[in-house]
C-alpha cells in the first residue's frame, strides 16, 4: 500500500523533478529547522578472518516503476575507474540505475535481501584482536554525526586510542564558522597520529555546487581576514576547511596510509534543503562512479541500501547505486559511514563490513561509542611506518572530475 508521499512522488513528471533539484542547489536550510527533515529521507578477494580484514512493489505497479525510471532517471552505464584514474570499459562491473531508485524500502525487501545470504550483524569485539594493537595491524576509530555535541561534554575520553581517526560526517548542526572551530579544538584533544573527515548533509558550506545566500553569509563572515569580493566559493570552501586543520577532509578524495586507500564521498539521496544531495538515480551514480574500484574503506556520510539504513519507521533508505558500486565494482573491504542515527552498528555481507558509527542517537544526544577495527598491514609495512605518520604528509588524490560539473 503506497503512502502519501510515496503517491505524491509518483504524481512528479520528469521536468518537475529536474526543477526541484535545481531549485535545491540555491536554497539554503534555516537555522531552527526540525530536525526530522535531515533524515529519513569476479568474487572479492578478501578474506574475513574473526572480522579483521586481511588484504592479499507488487506486479501492478511494476510498470508504474518503469515509467519513472525511464522518466526520471534514464538507465546509466557506469563509465568507471580504476586506481590510475583510467576508463574501466569492463561491461561486466557496469552499475545501471535500478528501478526502484526511489523506493529503496521495497527494493530491499522484494529482491535486495535475497542477494545477501550471509548478511549479519556483527560484534565490535570480532573486529579487534585485543584492547592494544597486537601484531602488525593498523586500528581505525569510527565516529560520525557528532553535530557540535561532544565538544560540550567531556566525550575525548569515551574515544578509544588507535592510529587513524575516521569521522564520516556531520560533525556540525548549522555547518556555521564556530563549529568548525570547536570541532578542530576537539580533535586536538585526540592523540590519534592520522585524522580523516568528510562533510555531511549539515556540512553545507563545504558543498562545492554553491548555496547562493548561504555563501554570501559566510563571505561576510570571512570578510574580516579575506577581502569580501576576492571569495569565489572554491575560496570560501578552502577557507572553511582550513578551520579544521587537526583532520584532512576529504570530498571527493583518496588518501593512501601504508598501502591503504580511503575515498572519502560525501554525496547522498537528496532529503530536505542541505549540503551534497543529489536526486537518487543518475545524479548519485554519477557520483559514485569517480570512486575507483580496488580501495579498501570507503568513507561514505550516507550508506549503502540494507545496511545501517534501517529507521524508527522500519522502512530501509539507504541508497541503492550505492549498494550495486560497492558490492559489484568498488568492492572495499569496509565501508564506514553514519547519517541514519538509527542505523548505528556493524554488519557484514560476507565480503565487505558496514560500519554506521552515527555518535548522537535519534535524539542528538552523543550516547553511542565510536567503532573500532584492525587492519592487517599489507607487506611491506609494518606498524614502525605508522610513527612517520601525520595528517600534514598525506598525498591527497584528486577526483577525475572538478567539482560540481556534472550536477548543474
Amino acid at each position: 500500500m503506497y503512502n502519501k508521499s510515496r503517491v505524491n512522488l509518483l504524481a512528479f513528471s520528469s521536468r518537475h523533478r529536474t526543477i526541484l533539484d535545481s531549485l535545491c542547489i540555491f536554497l539554503s536550510p534555516v537555522k531552527g529547522t526540525s530536525m526530522n527533515c535531515l533524515k529519513n529521507g569476479p568474487d572479492n578477494q578478501t578474506k574475513v578472518d574473526s572480522g579483521i580484514i586481511h588484504s592479499h512493489h507488487s506486479s501492478s505497479s511494476q510498470s508504474q516503476r518503469e515509467n519513472n525510471t525511464d522518466s526520471g532517471s534514464s538507465t546509466s552505464h557506469a563509465i568507471a575507474r580504476d586506481l590510475d584514474g583510467n576508463h574501466m570499459e569492463d561491461t561486466s562491473c557496469a552499475i545501471e540505475v535500478d528501478i526502484d531508485t526511489t523506493y529503496p524500502h521495497d527494493a530491499w525487501e522484494e529482491r535486495y535481501s535475497k542477494q545477501f545470504p550471509e548478511a549479519r550483524h556483527v560484534k565490535q569485539k570480532s573486529l579487534v584482536n585485543g584492547p592494544e594493537p597486537q601484531g602488525n595491524v593498523i586500528r581505525f576509530v569510527c565516529m560520525s554525526d557528532t553535530h557540535g555535541r561532544i565538544e560540550r561534554v567531556d566525550f575525548c575520553k569515551r574515544v578509544p586510542h588507535g592510529d587513524v581517526l575516521l569521522h564520516a560526517g556531520d560533525f556540525t548542526m548549522y555547518s556555521e564558522l564556530n563549529e568548525y572551530v570547536a570541532f578542530n579544538d576537539f580533535l586536538a584533544k585526540l592523540p590519534h597520529k592520522v585524522k580523516l573527515a568528510i562533510p555531511g548533509n549539515h556540512e553545507i558550506a563545504l558543498d562545492p555546487r554553491g548555496f547562493n545566500s548561504y555563501h554570501t553569509k559566510l563571505r561576510r563572515a570571512l570578510g574580516s581576514t579575506v577581502a569580501e569580493s576576492e571569495l569565489s566559493l572554491q575560496d570560501l570552501i578552502k577557507e572553511t576547511k582550513s578551520l579544521v586543520s587537526e583532520a584532512r577532509i576529504l570530498i571527493d578524495e583518496m588518501v593512501e596510509i601504508c598501502g591503504i586507500k580511503i575515498y572519502g564521498l560525501p554525496w547522498l539521496p537528496q532529503y530536505g534543503l542541505h549540503g551534497f544531495g543529489l536526486s537518487r538515480g543518475k545524479l548519485l551514480l554519477n557520483r559514485y562512479n569517480n570512486c575507483p574500484a580496488g580501495i579498501d574503506i570507503l568513507l561514505s556520510h550516507g550508506p549503502p541500501l540494507g545496511f545501517g539504513d534501517f529507521t524508527l519507521r522500519r522502512k530501509h533508505v539507504g541508497c541503492v547505486e550505492l549498494l550495486n558500486s560497492v558490492t559489484k565494482r568498488i568492492k572495499p573491504k569496509y565501508v564506514v559511514s553514519g547519517h541514519i542515527h538509527e542505523g548505528y552498528g556493524i554488519q557484514t555481507d560476507g565480503k565487505t563490513t558496514y560500519i554506521n558509527c552515527a555518535t548522537c542517537n535519534k535524539d542528538y544526544r552523543p550516547s553511542q561509542d565510536p567503532i573500532v577495527f584492525d587492519y592487517v598491514l599489507p607487506d611491506p609495512y609494518t606498524r614502525e611506518d605508522l610513527e612517520l605518520l601525520s595528517n600534514h604528509d598525506l598525498q591527497v588524490t584528486k577526483p577525475w572530475k572538478e567539482f560540481g560539473s556534472q550536477d548543474r
